[in-house]
């Protein structure tokens, strides 16, 4: 398969799994799809294991300077 006919392909395979992604995102509050990607990091937060100790989410104290 030429490299041209892979790209097309990738691309319209892509485009398919975004315009999916955005159907099923339509009619669902900002907030709700926020908090449902919180609940999941934080279980994989909770789950990945720490060298050395336990895993705990970072204070609120230890912010990035520039987040609001």
């Amino acid at each position: 398969m030429s490299l041209h006919i892979q790209e097309q392909v990738t691309n319209e395979l892509h485009d398919l799994a975004f315009n999916k992604c955005c159907e099923e995102l339509e009619g669902t509050p900002k907030f709700l799809t926020l908090k449902e990607a919180h609940v999941v990091l934080e279980a994989e937060l909770v789950s990945t294991p720490v060298q050395g100790g336990t895993p705990r989410a970072c204070p609120p104290q230890l912010k990035h300077p520039r987040a609001k």
